[in-house]
């Protein structure tokens, strides 16, 4: 399967950059979700509550950025300030909150106070797993049942595959993909929650594909399925374009 998209963005939540090639480790790709916004209780802000910061695209170059389209909103370097417990999807992990201009824009964006926080350990600000995929036929199957394109960045996987047959992702578990300089193991499925119904640049709801899901697939044990996570077994670096070949059997 050939690779068409990577993924990432330095602030959980924020929007999505499509860079050419990412370093993937054990624990995921370098620079991804390396941020998380909080609210006063420290939980993560994120996508499922509110689409308040859809619009907004982080850079972290030594300095952290926001823009919105064009304009630069803010840019300053990271001052760690107080050490705080975040409460993430895995639960409670250790971060730092970031002083500078991001609370007021960030607050101001929430419509209620919350903080930026950089996370101590890489890989933190994952969901489950370190990896996401999902094929391009998947995608395509979910636009002929809505019968509207569907935007593959409301559905935030790390890696999306060239594919012939719709959700041919989910027969692979356990099996091995492998890349010139990677190698992932198959997991199991994403359970898909409301984050996917939002634009994926105004943050409003307007595409009811939860249901749609449903009522294609069902429901698994944990939630309608729509792509699945993988496992780095082979750390390295992994192209747009490349190749991946999957192992015959697990």
């Amino acid at each position: 399967m050939r690779v068409t998209r990577l993924a990432i963005t330095p602030v959980k939540g924020t929007g999505l950059h499509h860079p050419a090639a990412i370093d993937l480790r054990r624990w995921g790709a370098v620079g991804d979700r390396a941020f998380v916004v909080v609210d006063e209780r420290g939980r993560v802000v994120s996508l499922p509550r509110t689409g308040a910061f859809a619009g907004l695209r982080a850079r972290h170059d030594g300095d952290l950025a926001f823009h919105e389209g064009d304009a630069l909103l803010c840019r300053g370097p990271v001052a760690l300030a107080e050490a705080v417990r975040v409460e993430a999807h895995a639960g409670p992990v250790p971060g730092r909150v970031v002083a500078g201009p991001w609370t007021a824009l960030l607050s101001q964006r929430a419509g209620r106070p919350v903080r930026l926080v950089k996370l101590d350990e890489p890989g933190a600000g994952n969901d489950v797993a370190p990896v996401t995929l999902v094929g391009t036929a998947s995608l395509a199957r979910l636009a002929e049942r809505v019968g509207a394109p569907v935007d593959a960045r409301r559905f935030r996987m790390l890696v999306e595959l060239e594919t012939d047959v719709p959700h041919a992702e989910d027969e692979w578990r356990g099996r091995r993909l492998r890349g010139e300089e990677v190698e992932l193991v198959v997991g199991l499925p994403v359970p898909r929650c409301a984050a996917i119904t939002r634009h994926p640049d105004r943050g409003d709801r307007d595409q009811p594909l939860v249901r749609a899901i449903r009522d294609d697939r069902g429901t698994g044990p944990s939630g309608v399925p729509f792509g699945v996570y993988a496992e780095v077994v082979r750390e390295g670096r992994l192209r747009v374009g490349e190749e991946l070949v999957l192992s015959s059997s697990g």
